[in-house]
């Protein structure tokens, strides 16, 4: 059988902004790069699965 597990990553980004809104629009319009680089970030966590073929 073949799943499709969907796995995520948690962490944090200090960045400075006016608001809670300004913060996340801030985050959301930075590259994988710039995460990566500047997130405090655990392990890749699985959290999911989805069955994509039944091989029995």
């Amino acid at each position: 059988m073949k799943y499709n597990v969907t796995i995520t990553r948690t962490g944090g980004i200090v960045v400075e902004a006016k608001s809670i809104e300004g913060a996340i629009s801030k985050v959301a319009e930075m590259s994988k790069a710039q995460n990566e680089e500047k997130a405090q970030l655990t392990g890749w966590e699985p959290s999911d699965a989805e069955l994509l073929e039944d091989g029995e």
